[in-house]
């Protein structure tokens, strides 16, 4: 059985919120198991992600997972903005894998305006997980693959951060630190009370100091 159809698209889930999107859809499948549903935007909607702001197309694919599991969705993003408290990025394209649990994320785009840590036209990284769980896996995206992997440590509630992809930056005229910065948002426990807090950090780390 196939079917091709026009309609207004609805997604919630703890991470991705799409309301009223103009969108065509087409199933193939025989109707009970191994079904395939495609859904494309073809006009940029306004949609938030992991609580921030964005705009962008898509398309996402449902298929049906084993019998008595839930399924799963995946979101491909392209033409893509999105507005963190850290950093904008634009033209930016990546994955969201969504279930009943919630959603990982992985974005890739251009810093829209300079910001601290962060030059304008660097390319970053965004990365959120909001599903409270462990994540080792590959998508496919356009022409290749996304690998979303979340650690023990990238579990916590409302997971996200933003990286700068081979970062470089200059502390006044002696030092220069050198590796990738992230912005990281977590929760800590002091004396029995949470605290959001965000943080920079730089990984693969390189620290340069001169003389003069």
């Amino acid at each position: 059985m196939k079917l091709d159809l026009t309609a207004d698209f609805d997604a919630t889930f703890a991470g991705l919120e799409i309301a009223g999107a103009q969108v065509s859809l087409s199933y193939q499948g025989n109707g009970t198991q191994n079904g395939q549903l495609v859904v494309n935007s073809p006009n940029p909607i306004i949609f938030n992600l992991a609580g921030f702001a964005a705009e962008g197309v898509f398309t996402m694919e449902a298929r049906a997972g084993p019998t008595a599991s839930a399924p799963s969705y995946l979101f491909g993003f392209s033409g893509l903005s999105i507005t963190t408290p850290d950093a904008s990025l634009n033209e930016a394209s990546g994955v969201v894998l969504a279930n009943v649990n919630g959603v990982a994320v992985s974005i890739f785009g251009t810093v829209a305006v300079a910001a601290p840590g962060f030059s304008a036209g660097a390319r970053a990284q965004f990365r959120a997980n909001t599903t409270g769980q462990i994540i080792e896996q590959s998508v496919d995206f356009q022409n290749g693959s996304v690998a979303l992997l979340f650690n023990s440590s990238e579990i916590a509630a409302d997971f996200n951060e933003i990286a700068v992809i081979s970062a470089f930056l200059q502390l006044g005229s002696n030092l220069q630190i050198r590796g990738g910065l992230v912005w990281t948002s977590a929760v800590f426990d002091i004396n029995g009370t949470d605290y959001n807090v965000r943080y920079l950090s730089v990984t693969n780390l390189d620290v340069f100091v001169s003389s003069s």
